[in-house]
């Protein structure tokens, strides 16, 4: 039988010991929602203007709510890492009934949203673009693989582009920490998405 591989879960952390990127300090009480940029199960992705006139996006989960916990992993691993391939992280807030994480203000949206923009036209992403994209994904997920973080909901909705074209891995609630080449021979979610599609459609 193969020895199992170990694994370590993030270290949980407070919201108030979270450290915040270019001294750049954000409140809510200070900042403006100017409009909605999403929801979703987790809560409201809000596009707010701070003090100074400078956009970001706020998301906002209420301490009530179970997504709190995926918060705080997501939190753990943007205020880390720094890479032009994910989407930078300036910090947090909180009030009596929710929770705040300010993040760069992506301005293009998710790739799914540029994907069905085009779509609708008639259209579809050249190949140089869709190579371009691929690129910088792989970078973005090689320099999380090189700190032992691996990203578990990859997808076109959790893909942003800003206004340059460059390419942003965002949502890392569902992301996991591992000290090991290898997975749990148990955990079939985590292996699947790694698995030739050949060796999942064939059920192996």
């Amino acid at each position: 039988m193969a020895a199992r591989s170990r694994t370590s879960s993030l270290p949980r952390r407070t919201i108030q010991d979270v450290p915040t990127c270019e001294n750049i300090k954000l409140s809510m009480n200070e900042c403006r929602k100017v409009d909605v940029l999403g929801r979703g199960s987790y809560g409201t992705v809000w596009r707010v203007m701070d003090p100074g006139g400078r956009f970001f996006a706020a998301k906002e989960v209420s301490l009530s709510d179970r997504a709190t916990e995926q918060l705080e992993q997501e939190i753990a691993i943007l205020s880390e890492f720094q890479h032009e391939n994910i989407v930078r992280y300036y910090g947090t807030d909180k009030d009596e009934s929710k929770i705040y994480i300010f993040l760069e203000l992506v301005t293009q949206g998710s790739i799914y949203k540029l994907y069905s923009t085009l779509h609708g036209l008639g259209e579809s992403l050249s190949d140089s673009t869709v190579s371009k994209y691929t690129r910088q994904i792989l970078q973005g997920l090689k320099y999380l693989h090189d700190h032992n973080v691996i990203h578990r909901d990859i997808k076109c909705a959790n893909i942003l582009v800003d206004a340059n074209g460059s390419v942003k891995l965002a949502d890392f609630g569902w992301q996991r920490m591992h000290d090991s080449e290898f997975f749990p021979p148990d955990n079939r979610r985590e292996q699947q998405s790694f698995l030739p599609w050949n060796s999942i459609l064939d059920g192996s």
